[in-house]
């Protein structure tokens, strides 16, 4: 039966081919020409092999003999497979899958091409592509660590380092399992209440450090011995109330201020020691009593500069007078204060003496006594001068300055020559006035020297140079010694030390006599 077929196929494709001879055209593409022997007979074109007339066509067409099933012919006698179809045997069939593919096309024996939007994951499954920041947990037939239970092939976030104590819930963002809480954006830690001091092992499961004890629920620092007046705040460390402070790491002890000499019993509360009381805020020493000075143990006190400690007082500071004190006390350092009755001497700041009853004059007041000087003698409470008598008469000696004295100290004259006037004993008591007298007379004498010499001159430049002997009248010199005494002294040689004792009115003539002859009056000589 397989023969008559085959003729039968050949018969009718040798029909086709010529029947067609008419509309081809020799050049064209798989046309074939067969010469006529005959030459009344035109050249027959016809089909080539493997190729077969197309009636709509009108042209020759690629052929596959057996056929291309699921696929068409490309070519003379060659299949092309569209796809999913591929070659087997020499013709397109559809592809098998086993098992079957997902989300995927089988383009061939077993294999699957995934489609658009996927990806394959293992030989058979393929899923949607996960965007950046997400991957698949299942991966080749194999899930990766995940606690997702959810669809494997699912996109989920991606956490690196993987999430610790949590779940990833987006990219690099992990959500804690319950009792735990974010110490970083992947990590989770157990949470435990009063646990500063400790390691946290599990929610609420609190391990304490070393030098810490779970306490309340806390973990609190351990102090051995135990903190006294304080807290312990670390591990064998106290921290004090107020009102103390640390005399040890565990020892905390009241303040007071000032109790240096005391025990302080509780803040600001001093009692002071033995021999101490409380003063101005401070533990002093007590003393029964220390004027001027300092009080620097129980009982002892230490005088303060310029001071000495009082016989047979004891705690008691008495002043010191360097040079002692005269009739006075000595109520500060080297101060003086004069007795009742007594007052200072300007000289000596540390002597006082009584004062006399009147004025000493020429003497000096002594314990309320006037002693007058030497050549003085007390008349009716004052000192009046002794009146000088012969040096001769009462075994006197004269000193090398002129002055005359008695051997009872009482003062004479020797003769020498021609004896100087001496004042009387009562013109010497009175010497204080005159000299105010003499004074005031030598200051109107010099101012009438003055304007007569003024007047001289105005009148030697009107009529010229006078001769020397008629101005010989100014040309004496006056001097003055003692006040209110002036004495004459004559051109004759006089013996030293030797004096009379003129009257009053002898004196004054005499003195003014020779201030008018114009004669040199010194070596006038008085005695305190």
């Amino acid at each position: 039966m397989r023969a008559p077929v085959v003729i039968v196929f050949v018969f009718v494709l040798s029909l086709g081919s010529w029947v067609s001879a008419s509309a081809l055209r020799f050049g064209e593409e798989g046309v074939c020409r067969r010469q006529s022997n005959d030459p009344r007979r035109p050249d027959k074109l016809y089909c080539c092999n493997n190729w077969k007339y197309d009636a709509k066509q009108k042209k020759c067409v690629y052929h596959c003999r057996l056929g291309c099933g699921e696929g068409k012919c490309v070519g003379p006698n060659r299949c092309s497979c569209d796809p999913p179809n591929v070659m087997v045997a020499d013709k397109c069939v559809k592809p098998t899958c086993e098992p079957s593919c997902v989300n995927a096309t089988c383009t061939g024996y077993n294999t699957c091409t995934c489609s658009a939007g996927y990806e394959k994951i293992n030989a058979t499954h393929c899923a949607p592509t996960c965007v950046t920041g997400y991957k698949r947990p299942c991966a080749n037939g194999a899930c990766a660590k995940s606690t997702i239970e959810a669809d494997p092939l699912a996109c989920v976030p991606i956490c690196e380092p993987n999430c610790t104590n949590g779940i990833c819930t987006e990219p690099g963002v992990c959500q804690c399992h319950e009792g735990f809480a974010n110490t970083s954006r992947w990590r989770c830690d157990p949470v435990c209440d009063g646990c500063e001091h400790g390691t946290c092992a599990a929610p609420n499961n609190c391990i304490c450090n070393e030098g810490y004890s779970m306490k309340g629920g806390r973990c609190v620092p351990d102090c051995e011995p135990k903190c006294m007046n304080g807290i312990c705040t670390e591990p064998g460390v106290c921290q004090c109330h107020e009102g103390f402070v640390n005399t040890s790491r565990w020892q905390c002890d009241p303040v007071c201020d000032g109790c240096e000499h005391g025990t302080c019993a509780a803040p600001n509360n001093c009692i002071c020691n033995e021999g101490y009381s409380m003063k101005g805020g401070r533990c002093m020493p007590d003393c029964r009593a220390c004027v001027n000075g300092v009080c620097t143990a129980p009982g002892v006190c230490n005088c303060n500069d310029g001071y000495s400690a009082t016989v047979g007082a004891e705690g008691s500071c008495s002043p010191v007078c360097e040079e002692p004190c005269v009739n006075a006390d000595c109520v500060a350092p080297n101060r003086c204060k004069c007795a009742p009755g007594f007052v200072k001497d300007e000289e000596r700041h540390t002597v006082c003496y009584e004062p006399c009853e009147s004025s000493c004059g020429n003497g000096t007041c002594t314990n309320g006594t006037c002693e007058c000087h030497l050549g003085y003698v007390m008349e009716n409470g004052t000192c009046v001068a002794l009146p000088p008598v012969p040096c001769k008469d009462c075994d006197g000696n004269c000193t090398d300055d002129g002055l005359c004295f008695c051997s009872d100290k009482s003062p004479c004259f020797d003769f020498i020559a021609e004896p100087a006037e001496i004042a009387s004993s009562a013109r010497l008591a009175g010497l204080e006035i005159t000299w105010l007298v003499g004074a005031v007379v030598g200051l109107l004498i010099l101012t009438l020297m003055i304007v007569i010499i003024s007047y001289m001159w105005r009148k030697r430049k009107e009529y010229g140079a006078k001769p020397a002997e008629e101005q010989g009248m100014y040309n004496q010199s006056v001097v003055y010694t003692v006040s209110n005494t002036l004495l004459q002294n004559r051109d004759e040689e006089r013996l030293e030390n030797e004096y009379d004792i003129p009257n009053e009115k002898g004196q004054n003539e005499g003195a003014g006599e020779n201030l008018l002859d114009g004669t040199i009056v010194r070596n006038d000589k008085m005695y305190d």
